[in-house]
C-alpha cells in the first residue's frame, strides 16, 4: 500500500494578524506594516508598525485641517488591546505639519488622544470593562469606585 502525503494547507489557511487589525480597526490614511515579537519581554508582545498611505497628507491635530507635512518625530509606542493574552503595541513615527492656522505640531493620529499612550480603542475596552466589573461586585466597592465612572 501507497502511503501519500496530503498537500498542506497551512499556508493557505493562515491569518496574519494585520488580516485582523484591518478588519477590526481600520484607518483611512494608515496601513499596517510589519508584525514583531518583542525579545526579552516579561508578557509575551508584539509590535505592530503603523506606516502612513503613500502620497496621503496629514491633518493637523489642532485644527484638523489636512495641510503639509514638515518632519518626522522619533517612534512611540501606544498600548493596543491585548490579542490572547500578548501585549499589542503599535509603533508609529509621527509627522509634524506646518499647518496655516495652528503653525507647525504633531499630526493627528485616529487611534489615540492628545499625549495619550493607550489607544481609544483600548481605553473604551477598559472603561467598559470596569462598569461590568462595577455592577457585579460588592455594594461596598461600588460605592468607593461608582464616582470615577459616573458621566457629567
Amino acid at each position: 500500500m501507497e502511503v501519500t502525503k496530503q498537500p498542506s494547507n497551512r499556508k493557505r489557511n493562515r491569518m496574519q494578524i494585520k488580516t485582523i487589525l484591518n478588519r477590526v480597526q481600520k484607518f483611512k490614511s494608515f496601513v499596517y506594516g510589519s508584525v514583531r515579537w518583542v525579545e526579552g519581554a516579561e508578557i509575551p508582545t508584539v509590535e505592530v508598525e503603523i506606516r502612513p498611505r503613500l502620497n496621503s497628507r496629514p491633518y493637523c491635530s489642532g485644527c484638523g485641517r489636512q495641510t503639509a507635512g514638515y518632519d518626522t518625530l522619533p517612534s512611540r509606542r501606544f498600548e493596543f488591546i491585548p490579542l490572547w493574552g500578548h501585549k499589542v503595541f503599535f509603533v508609529y513615527s509621527p509627522r509634524r505639519v506646518e499647518c496655516d492656522r495652528c503653525g507647525i505640531r504633531v499630526e493627528k493620529m485616529p487611534w489615540v488622544k492628545g499625549k495619550h499612550r493607550l489607544t481609544e480603542t483600548y481605553c473604551w475596552f477598559l472603561a467598559s470593562w470596569a462598569q461590568c466589573w462595577l455592577a457585579s461586585s460588592d455594594p461596598g466597592v461600588q460605592d468607593q469606585l461608582g464616582s470615577c465612572f459616573q458621566s457629567g
